[in-house]
């Protein structure tokens, strides 16, 4: 059998660390937990692996489907000035799906400090409709009002916290916000619950 490291770059055999392998591993060993992030020092210690995004964000999301958030913190810590979009909708993802709103909230204030994720629009937007998604309007709401000096809530948003309220099954509480939002001169892309 021919050595790993020794075959062409145009193998048709993945490398040992190429994104397939280290996604294919990493998802068939559920049990592993804490080894993931000495698989992940290994890897990254192999000249043929060049951690990117992507690949971060498979780890964040392993340790996040297990609720292990210091050890998703550890991989986002070790990935500043690589990890990006797909790091940071991994790791709101599974805060949000974990039942830690309030952690997702927090994440906004300190991801450009943490992590040196850019704390802009399209990433209150990410949080914004991730809570709302799974029951959690009441959270995004409030983060967007306390956030309304510095991002002015667009239709994106109010769709989203409107969307979200009738997912929390509060209809009294998307009629507000439709009245809210008629009042700033926004329109409404689908209609209410």
């Amino acid at each position: 059998m021919q050595n790993p490291s020794l075959c062409p770059k145009d193998s048709i055999f993945p490398s040992l660390t190429s994104r397939f392998v280290i996604l294919a591993t990493v998802n068939i060993s559920p049990d592993a937990v804490r080894m993931a992030l000495d698989f992940l020092k290994w890897a990254k210690s192999r000249p043929d692996f060049q951690p990117d995004d992507e690949a971060f964000s498979y780890f964040v999301d392993y340790f996040g489907r297990r609720k292990d958030f210091k050890a998703a913190h550890e991989v986002l810590v070790d990935g500043r000035g690589v990890i990006g979009v797909k790091c940071l909708e991994a790791h709101v993802d599974r805060l949000v799906r974990a039942g830690r709103p309030t952690q997702a909230v927090a994440l906004f204030e300190r991801m450009e400090k943490d992590y040196e994720f850019s704390k802009n629009m399209d990433s209150l937007k990410l949080i914004v409709s991730n809570l709302c998604d799974y029951g959690y309007a009441s959270y995004a709401e409030k983060m967007v009002k306390s956030l309304a000096n510095e991002f002015f809530p667009d239709e994106y948003i109010c769709n989203a916290l409107m969307e979200g309220w009738c997912v929390d099954g509060k209809l009294e509480e998307a009629k507000r916000l439709v009245g809210e939002i008629y009042r700033g001169g926004f329109a409404l892309r689908h209609r209410m619950c």
